[in-house]
């Protein structure tokens, strides 16, 4: 799709860079990936938690990164440079193609909020995972501790209305700590979550807005009116978060709740 003024410079533009890495970073680090895991990265988007955890686990390890995307499955394939043996799945969360007790670590960032069942899919977790073994869940907090997602959806509404909105408030559907540990506590003996701060640094405001256009589903606003919008919608992004902007690119932060059970 043409995404209208301005948008030569943002096909470079990377979510994964940018937004997912710093994240999967600190999923990582709590899940502590080591020698010989067999590693489960559900909702595995461009394979970045893989990569890692097939790196950390090396050549007696195994990844498999499951997603319901068949093209980000390809690129998680193309981009992957662990070196445990890896295989990409396209499954439901919900409904795992794994026999029980599969593998001993288990992943899932920002993914678990998107389920339409979110205990079965907390349950197929449970079941494909190894006696000992362990699972890491990342989730997004309030969309009110994140300025930049917060300023889009309020621009979104006004330029697209409300299902463009939905599309920026998506991400944060399960918010509460208390409400991810009564989620994972029913499959897990023991959890424990920890509220993380990531800082993202995006090229701009606007480039942030002109990126996130463009994963905006059909249903939710036609193509041809997100170009006619983009130049108003980046406009006012790069407006409404100018301070965050200082000489350089917006240093944006956004926090999560990092999950780990056994």
């Amino acid at each position: 799709m043409n995404v209208g003024p301005g948008s030569a410079k943002r096909p470079s533009y990377s979510f994964d860079a940018v937004l997912f890495e710093p994240a999967i970073r600190h999923l990582i680090a709590a899940a502590r990936p080591h020698t010989g895991d067999t590693v489960l990265d559900l909702a595995c988007g461009s394979g970045i938690g893989a990569c890692k955890a097939g790196t950390l686990s090396g050549p007696r390890g195994y990844v498999c990164g499951v997603d319901v995307g068949p093209n980000v499955l390809r690129k998680a394939a193309s981009l992957y440079t662990g070196q445990a043996p890896a295989a990409w799945v396209r499954a439901d969360m919900g409904l795992l193609p794994f026999a029980d007790r599969s593998f001993s670590l288990v992943l899932c960032h920002q993914g678990l909020q998107f389920a339409a069942d979110r205990a079965a899919v907390v349950a197929q977790m449970r079941r494909v995972t190894a006696d000992g073994g362990r699972v890491a869940v990342m989730c997004w907090s309030h969309i009110a501790d994140c300025p930049f997602y917060l300023a889009l959806r309020d621009v979104l509404d006004r330029h697209l209305g409300p299902a463009a909105a939905a599309c920026a408030t998506a991400p944060f559907s399960l918010p509460e700590e208390d409400d991810l540990r009564g989620l994972l506590a029913a499959s897990f003996a023991r959890v424990s979550i920890t509220r993380v701060g990531v800082h993202t640094a995006h090229p701009s405001a606007g480039d942030f807005a002109g990126a996130f256009l463009r994963y905006i589903p059909e249903a939710a606003a036609p193509a041809a009116e997100r170009a006619a919008k983009e130049a108003a919608i980046v406009a006012e992004m790069d407006r409404r978060l100018g301070p965050w902007q200082v000489q350089g690119p917006m240093i944006a932060p956004i926090v999560a709740n990092l999950a780990v059970c056994r």
